[in-house]
């Protein structure tokens, strides 16, 4: 797990990244183990290999096909969640009951605020290509820019942080703190950001 050099386009063909499977933190807690299992084994005929966001967008379809989630744990908590969803009559279930069904395959889309503050100008660039651009490439590495920038977590797992929406939907600023070798701490918090 780790951040990538992201300021300068990469115009070469072979592998810029190096991803490492072995001994990562967050499997099992932050990281569904399946998913992270799967994703691993989908990445490996890539060893060395550029990967195109053609590539990408195959081995995402592939990683969170039917196929490859039966079977899963993520996959009996999304089929029960969606049962739910299908069946539950208008107003039937508490909030609470609803939450705690969906907590453990809700997420959010998130932005650490040190992240965010260190790529203001950028993000601000990005939000207005995607707000009005019209061509499809641009808005296209517009979105891989801040998909690059975002973390996902689990909405229960961020109850204490503090929100601020970045002004795309779907996207928050989260005010914990964030490490390039552990990622988001979400029990050290940032005061008075928002």
């Amino acid at each position: 797990m780790g951040r990538v050099y992201r300021n300068r386009e990469y115009v070469h063909k072979e592998a810029n990244v190096f991803i490492f499977t072995e001994d990562c933190s967050g499997i099992g807690r932050i990281y569904d183990k399946d998913i992270f299992e799967s994703s691993k084994s989908l990445i490996k005929e890539f060893n060395g290999k550029y990967i195109s966001e053609k590539d990408k967008i195959e081995i995402v379809k592939e990683l969170y096909s039917e196929d490859r989630l039966k079977g899963t744990r993520y996959w009996d908590e999304f089929k029960k969640a969606l049962d739910i969803l299908e069946n539950i009559k208008e107003y039937e279930l508490e909030r609470n009951e609803a939450h705690s069904i969906m907590r453990e395959i809700n997420t959010i889309k998130a932005i650490p605020f040190e992240i965010y503050e260190n790529h203001h100008e950028e993000l601000e660039k990005i939000i207005e290509i995607l707000k009005t651009s019209k061509d499809k490439e641009e808005k296209l590495q517009a979105e891989v820019l801040v998909n690059d920038l975002t973390v996902d977590v689990p909405f229960w797992k961020i109850k204490n942080c503090s929100i601020s929406q970045l002004g795309l939907k779907g996207i928050s600023i989260l005010n914990c703190k964030y490490s390039p070798e552990e990622g988001l701490l979400l029990d050290e918090f940032l005061d008075n950001i928002f």
